[in-house]
């Protein structure tokens, strides 16, 4: 037997996010296997991934359980982004991938 999850949307794309102003996003996923599956993300190393945070960031699915991920992005660095997190799954030969990508801007201002 074997836990798999699924991410409703694996890519989200964040476009001309201006610096001071975060986003945050709602992930959900959901255990479609045949126990339940531990999660739990994987260390990253990246400038802009640690401008990122995730609750939970492990856990438990059980069967046909849907859990709402909450993704921030506050951001201080300009520039275009492309990082991708990783959880592994307890009994799963796969692990669960979300990717980012976009862009961060300083404000604009008018005189």
């Amino acid at each position: 037997m074997s836990s798999t999850v699924f991410l409703c949307a694996a890519k989200a794309v964040i476009t001309d996010l201006i610096v001071p102003d975060g986003s945050s996003a709602m992930h959900a996923c959901i255990c479609r296997g045949q126990i339940p599956a531990q999660f739990k993300l994987l260390p990253f190393d990246s400038p802009y991934a640690s401008k990122f945070s995730f609750r939970p960031r492990e856990g438990t699915l059980d069967v046909g359980e849907v859990k709402t991920i909450r993704v921030q992005l506050q951001s201080d660095l300009l520039g275009s982004f492309s990082d991708t997190f990783t959880w592994s799954l307890n009994g799963s030969l796969e692990a669960l991938k979300l990717q980012f990508k976009g862009s961060i801007v300083g404000p604009k201002y008018k005189v």
